[in-house]
């Protein structure tokens, strides 16, 4: 699979997703994938490089343990942790 593919495929994901917490979902740029803190990470969505068929099923995995914020929620969210109040 092209990486053109996988960003055709992350893109659509974000879009038709949005933020989680405001819904935000015009620019796929400013959507990041957030894994959620119960999970075991195996590598960030925007490092992903498919060398094989059955590796978009390695991506899918990681998107499961995700979910989508926008810039600035994602900014809330993470002061929040830092802070201990989420």
């Amino acid at each position: 699979m092209r990486k053109t593919d996988v960003q055709a495929i992350v893109t659509y994901i974000k879009t038709t997703s949005g933020c989680t917490i405001c819904g935000y979902n015009s620019d796929p740029t400013k959507l990041d994938f957030h894994h959620r803190e119960d999970t075991d990470r195996k590598f960030c969505i925007g490092d992903f490089r498919c060398s094989q068929v059955g590796d978009i099923n390695k991506l899918f995995d990681e998107i499961d343990k995700c979910i989508i914020l926008c810039r600035v929620c994602h900014n809330i969210w993470e002061a929040g942790l830092r802070r201990g109040v989420l």
